[in-house]
């Protein structure tokens, strides 16, 4: 089996694990398609760039480059060529107004990508992001120290948009979004049992701790575009209370399906219709029928673990 075909045999494999969470991703790929349209047509450097960060971002998290060098002859070149592959769409938009100089410096760069050393990720640990700050949650602490990148990509996504009137809060709701990916993993069940709480108090203080973390992080953007764009600070009232239903969700639907023997929380089509209703608002009421499910399940769920785990 070459590496195109093991690639090819992951791809069906994403596709069937998100199921029906498969249309809310095609809708989000379709809103990203339109706004890198709009920006290539305006600032085609800048949209050069962004084509840039999606190969190197790949380059930096993927795990088979061993595999790689084992199936290929010349693996420096089956890299320049899939990265090449990837920024194929974002080439072929600049291409298509006219860019030549952006759309040439795009393939040089990436091709570049397959020539920079693999990190390890290894575990971010700073001083600056300390468990006490975070409130003692294991997902923020390491989702954080884990993708010092992302994270700082996301705030200055972020604050560029902030920038801009009626902006700013949509983005710090997407952000939100972005948030819940950190309840996508499993802690081990020793994290549970130290604080030595009932289902429904460990719940509520991780929705507290989630809610906690977001808003303070969120607060000095908030503020900027209130002082920036007063006149869509009327948009704050959507976002402050879809936020924060969204950590809620986020928290109840990982321990709804809670296992401490795997790594990743199992995502349902039934979870992933319930996040659909944040970014489709008429499947809101769907959403908060899943809401309450997820609650009862996930006080079941960590029930069975705190007190019956052997």
């Amino acid at each position: 089996m070459s590496l195109w075909e093991l690639h090819a045999r992951r791809f069906v494999r994403w596709v069937r694990m998100i199921g029906l969470g498969l249309v809310v991703v095609l809708a989000a790929a379709a809103a990203v398609v339109l706004l890198y349209l709009l920006v290539a047509e305006h600032r085609p450097w800048i949209a050069a760039a962004l084509g840039a960060l999606i190969p190197l971002r790949l380059h930096a998290v993927r795990r088979d480059l061993r595999l790689v060098r084992q199936l290929c002859r010349r693996p420096r070149l089956h890299l320049a060529a899939e990265y090449l592959a990837v920024a194929a769409p974002c080439l072929l938009v600049l291409l298509l107004h006219r860019a030549w100089l952006p759309a040439a410096a795009l393939t040089v760069a990436a091709a570049a990508v397959a020539l920079l050393p693999q990190p390890h990720a290894p575990v971010y640990a700073g001083r600056i992001v300390r468990i006490a700050r975070l409130g003692y949650s294991p997902e923020w602490t390491a989702g954080l120290r884990r993708r010092p990148v992302a994270s700082a990509l996301l705030a200055t996504g972020v604050l560029l948009c902030t920038l801009l009137p009626y902006l700013g809060f949509p983005a710090l709701y997407l952000a939100a979004l972005c948030c819940v990916s950190l309840y996508t993993r499993n802690e081990p069940l020793e994290l549970l049992l130290l604080p030595e709480k009932s289902p429904a108090r460990l719940l509520t203080a991780k929705i507290r701790t989630a809610c906690r973390n977001y808003f303070l992080l969120a607060a000095p953007f908030a503020l900027l575009a209130a002082l920036l764009h007063p006149e869509g600070l009327w948009l704050a009232a959507l976002w402050a209370p879809l936020s924060a239903l969204l950590l809620v969700y986020g928290v109840l639907a990982k321990y709804a399906v809670y296992d401490p023997a795997a790594p990743e929380a199992a995502a349902s089509t039934a979870s992933m219709l319930g996040l659909a209703g944040f970014i489709v608002w008429p499947l809101l009421p769907v959403t908060l029928a899943m809401l309450v499910s997820h609650a009862l399940r996930a006080e079941r769920n960590l029930n069975r673990y705190l007190y019956d785990y052997d």
